[in-house]
């Protein structure tokens, strides 16, 4: 029995669609939710110098069995400060710290099937890694360069994270030299959202975003960047670096396309023809994705494109925000696919030898048990066993779901 390295990795790679459908069938249950969120109308004043939120949130949703309550995720460093219903009655919201949360109770039951809609006026400072919901990481920062808002971040209340899929419509406004970085169609104004920072006098800008197909149009990054843009091959691309990395916004523009368009060819096209490639501080996650969206850390935006990360993070146009998990078992299939993707376009771009070595990363993963290849006379038989995170601890870790959990699990 001998083993030949090019076609083991070029096997591997060709099985492991296979093997992740497969690994999933036991994972199909869907996690129980009383309720499905539908649509978010954000208004929301950010004040960099005082690292400050405030924030209107109407939360339109659909009651999936008969409730008369609702829970709903929310950063701890936010204090909820008013909650009406749909006619305009206050009602009853309760802080619940211990798992980031705000439980509100309705002032009559809703019924399964149907609609109603939560109105929540909230601010807070934001500013360091205490109170965050993925604990020992920031995912919510508002500071005078960059303000980075993660969905992951939970800075607007929301339930069922990464499964629940949602349109929405976000205004933001920011200090007038300031740029807003986020999914949908864009306009701008000079009219504050809540007319708070207006009433101090500062010259500001709010940038408006509608995203009308559901999704996770959660995350948006704000602060001064320099622009570059590019329309090649069809693909309405911006990239925003910070002035230190202006120099490379060519480069790796030139890059995503690449990346971007080799999916297309994959997958077929994305949920949209845009993408905003911006650089986010290197205090937060290494990576972070929305619908037309891909972020990355300063470290890894330097004069050798850090290709598979940024492929990896391209990738979640198509897993993540066009395909998404059923429940909290599947988290790892979207990252799965990412990676797989990413292996796929390091072969595009850098040939069997680049193969090789990203498999070989794949296999040192912590979470990988076994990954071998053998090649007989007459049949070869890859093997390669894949750690799914099948443990409640793992699946319920926000650290673990945040920076991407599957990455690391092929």
């Amino acid at each position: 029995m001998s083993c030949q390295p090019r076609r083991c990795c070029r096997a591997v790679v060709n099985f492991l669609p296979l093997l992740l459908l497969l690994a999933s069938l036991p994972l199909w249950a869907a996690e129980k939710n009383r309720l499905h969120v539908d649509d978010y109308q954000i208004d929301a004043e950010l004040t960099p110098h005082t690292h400050k939120i405030a924030a209107r949130a109407k939360v339109k949703f659909t009651a999936l069995e008969n409730i008369n309550a609702a829970v709903f995720e929310l950063h701890n460093a936010l204090r909820v400060t008013k909650v009406v219903d749909e006619s305009g009655k206050a009602v009853e919201a309760e802080r619940i710290a211990q798992d980031s949360t705000v439980r509100v109770q309705l002032n009559q039951e809703l019924a399964k099937d149907a609609s109603s809609s939560l109105t929540f006026e909230y601010d807070g400072t934001l500013e360091s890694v205490d109170d965050s919901p993925v604990q020992g990481l920031k995912v919510a920062s508002i500071g005078d360069d960059t303000s980075y808002l993660l969905y992951a971040g939970r800075w607007f209340p929301l339930v069922g994270y990464g499964i629940n899929r949602f349109t929405a419509t976000m205004n933001i406004t920011v200090p007038a030299h300031m740029v807003v970085i986020g999914s949908g169609r864009e306009s701008e104004s000079d009219t504050s959202a809540l007319k708070k920072t207006a009433a101090l006098g500062l010259p500001t800008k709010t940038y408006t975003f509608v995203w009308d197909k559901p999704s996770f149009p959660g995350t948006i990054v704000a602060g001064t960047f320099q622009e570059f843009k590019s329309d090649e091959a069809g693909v309405d691309l911006h990239v925003f670096f910070k002035p230190i990395h202006q120099n490379l916004g060519a480069l790796y523009a030139e890059t995503a396309i690449k990346e971007f368009t080799y999916f297309v060819t994959l997958y077929g096209a994305a949920p949209s023809t845009t993408l905003r490639v911006v650089e986010i501080p290197d205090d937060t996650v290494p990576s972070a994705w929305a619908p037309e969206v891909a972020a990355v850390a300063s470290r890894a935006v330097t004069e050798k494109v850090n290709y598979r990360l940024l492929a990896n993070t391209i990738a979640h146009q198509w897993w993540g925000a066009s395909v998404s998990p059923a429940s909290i078992d599947d988290y790892w299939l979207c990252n799965g696919f990412a990676r797989y993707s990413e292996a796929r376009y390091v072969e595009s771009a850098a040939g069997q030898n680049g193969l090789e070595e990203t498999v070989k990363d794949m296999c040192r993963g912590a979470s990988v048990r076994h990954c071998a290849a053998f090649d007989g006379r007459q049949t070869r038989h890859v093997l390669a066993r894949i750690s799914i995170p099948g443990d409640r601890q793992r699946r319920d870790d926000p650290a673990y779901v945040a920076l991407g959990g599957g990455r690391s699990e092929v």
